[in-house]
């Protein structure tokens, strides 16, 4: 079954959580298209699809996608990220680094989950994958990368906390919850090395979360803290 323009909108909203029946057979599709356009055209509203399927159902099927379109977006998101820091990027850049986090958790496995029917197709190996994105592994393993991965999302909790945006209250929560999923996607030591040596931010930070105005319903929660 080919998903239309028309319900694929609703199919990535129905996919965005985890479901309690078997996945369609029909999802790898459905991610090679998302992944294809926005492979084509990156902007947060083409990216976010492909976060939100990844999001609930992982990044099982990745391994029988195309590598050639594997590459495209990767190269295409590595680009926004080595860009010049711009504001009106800032969503797409923490998309970005989102779905990347995703795409380098080393969860891509051969069996099937939640019932899913098994593929026809025949699945690359996790070596494979992992040297597809070794470029992609840096922002969160090597120190220089990841350290200016920390230094984004923490610029971005600080920015959403203060109030000086003009953000709506859902566009602050998920740069909240996109900083929290790269940030644990961060290796430990790297995690660990930057606290170390940026104290004042973190501490700024901190602050943020302890003067929330109490007439309103906080934006930050313990789940949310992205150190």
């Amino acid at each position: 079954m080919l998903i239309t323009a028309q319900f694929s909108s609703t199919c990535v909203s129905l996919l965005s959580s985890p479901l309690d029946i078997a996945i369609p057979s029909t999802y790898p599709r459905l991610l090679e298209k998302a992944l294809g356009h926005a492979a084509q055209n990156l902007s947060a509203n083409t990216i976010r699809p492909v976060h939100c399927i990844l999001s609930a159902l992982g990044p099982t099927y990745v391994n029988i996608l195309p590598f050639s379109l594997l590459h495209l977006v990767q190269d295409e998101m590595i680009k926004v990220l080595s860009s010049k820091f711009e504001k009106e990027d800032q969503t797409l850049q923490l998309l970005c680094l989102a779905v990347l986090a995703r795409l380098v958790s080393r969860k891509h496995s051969d069996s099937n989950p939640c019932g899913t029917r098994p593929s026809p197709v025949r699945r690359q190996s996790p070596d494979a994958l992992s040297e597809i994105f070794a470029p992609s592994q840096k922002f969160f393993s090597t120190t220089i990368r990841a350290h200016k991965t920390l230094d984004m999302i923490v610029f971005q909790c600080i920015l959403v906390g203060s109030g000086n945006h003009t953000l709506s209250r859902c566009e602050a929560l998920e740069r909240l919850k996109l900083a929290e999923e790269i940030a644990d996607a961060v290796d430990d030591k790297e995690r660990h090395s930057w606290n170390a040596k940026n104290k004042g931010k973190a501490n700024k930070l901190y602050e943020k979360i302890v003067r929330q105005d109490l007439d309103s319903e906080p934006l930050f929660s313990v789940g949310h803290l992205p150190l």
